[in-house]
């Protein structure tokens, strides 16, 4: 599935920025040919400490995966910014799941980040979200867009909100 994972953002025919990466390679205990590659993001996003958001945007719920942030207009050049992104999974059994959140503007576009969400079902049994937060705090020229995937259910780059 981690190949698969670090395909996805192509899968959505999304540019990615110029970015590096470490792999990190760890091989299982004596008699198990089990092989772990952790990659880990290196490049890092431009952000702007005023680049904050003052109103809020949902990302309306598909499926297990829903999320909300803030965003402002910041000039008249038809820009907007986008400060936190809060991005929410459901979990109907105990594993875990990776996030992807993207951002595009007219003049940028882009992974803004993943990140691994564990979770477990209520104590009652019911599915239970778990949340998680990308400081964003960049400005997009309009029109745009922000959007969020899951390596479980549909990778489709859904919830979306147009700017």
């Amino acid at each position: 599935m981690a190949g698969a994972a670090a395909l996805a953002p192509a899968a959505f025919g999304i540019a990615l920025l110029p970015t590096g990466a470490q792999a990190t390679t760890t091989v299982g205990h004596a008699g198990n040919n089990a092989k772990t590659v952790s990659l880990n993001h290196t490049g890092t996003i431009a952000q702007r400490a005023d680049c904050t958001g003052n109103t809020e945007f949902t990302l309306a719920q598909v499926n297990d995966k829903r999320g909300h942030g803030w965003f402002k207009y910041t000039d008249s050049y038809h820009k907007f910014c986008i400060g936190t992104v809060v991005a929410s999974l459901r979990f109907a059994i105990t594993f875990c799941k990776t996030v992807y959140v993207y951002v595009e503007g007219l003049d940028d576009s882009g992974f803004i980040g993943s990140r691994q969400i564990c979770g477990h079902p209520a104590s009652n049994g019911t599915r239970e979200w778990f949340h998680t937060s990308f400081g964003v705090h960049q400005s997009y020229v309009e029109p745009g867009y922000v959007c969020m995937s899951s390596t479980y259910g549909s990778q489709k780059c859904e919830p979306y909100r147009d700017f």
